[in-house]
């Protein structure tokens, strides 16, 4: 009997293909999920605070800052993009048992965590790797990030 396995060999440009499964340490923790393919994905020019919606991209343009709340429905591996075209701000805010991890820092559990944008410029990739609630990071955000 033999078993065959495909592995993906992650390059700078990225070749996963649908059907690959990802695994990584989360807090020490492994994790696991099957990789759906890239989602269709939709840009929206906001400028107001609001919630977001999954496989969606956004670009900030508002004049004050605003709050952002991620979507409290969500499955492993839909994603959020936001960048901020504005020179105002933005906080990504969270609802009941949520989450945002970025490198090694993972923001506090819940309503009484945020992940801030500090500059014009600033943008983030979110991809969503716990039904509901944790969401991560995917490569480097551009800008200073500060989480609450």
């Amino acid at each position: 009997m033999s078993v065959v396995s495909h592995f993906s060999n992650f390059s700078a440009g990225g070749n996963l293909q649908p059907g690959d499964i990802i695994v990584g340490l989360r807090g020490g923790v492994n994790f696991q999920f099957n990789y759906p393919g890239l989602p269709t994905e939709t840009w929206v020019n906001i400028s107001i605070s609001q919630t977001l919606a999954v496989n969606t991209g956004y670009y900030y343009t508002g004049g004050a800052p605003a709050n952002l709340l991620l979507p409290p429905a969500s499955i492993v591996g839909d994603i959020i993009q936001i960048v901020n075209f504005s020179p105002s701000t933005f906080t990504i805010t969270q609802n009941v048992n949520q989450s945002i991890t970025v490198g090694n820092q993972t923001t506090t559990v819940g309503v009484g965590g945020s992940l801030a944008c500090t500059q014009p410029g600033d943008s983030i990739y979110l991809l969503c790797v716990v039904v509901n609630s944790d969401w991560i990071s995917v490569g480097a955000p551009q800008g200073i990030w500060i989480g609450t």
